[in-house]
């Protein structure tokens, strides 16, 4: 293999990794964020629990989107 192939396959490897954490955070967003705040409006028992999870949601979604933008950026 010669130096541009394997630099292409690394660029690879680290926009295919970037795209999984990113995955990882439009899910944790989905099931964590909007998941709570169907639940807020819909639940009868409002517990503290349905307060935390939308803000420790929000927390992990832009943590794991900040780790793929810095792996895509590498």
């Amino acid at each position: 293999m010669t130096a541009k192939e394997d630099k292409e396959k690394d660029k690879m490897g680290r926009e295919q990794l970037g795209k999984f954490f990113y995955d990882l955070a439009k899910v944790c967003f989905t099931s964590m964020v909007i998941g709570s705040i169907v639940l807020m409006f819909t639940s009868d028992d409002f517990g503290l629990s349905l307060i935390w999870l939308p803000i420790i949601g929000l927390f992990v979604t832009f943590t794991l989107a900040f780790i793929a933008n810095t792996i895509i950026k590498r």
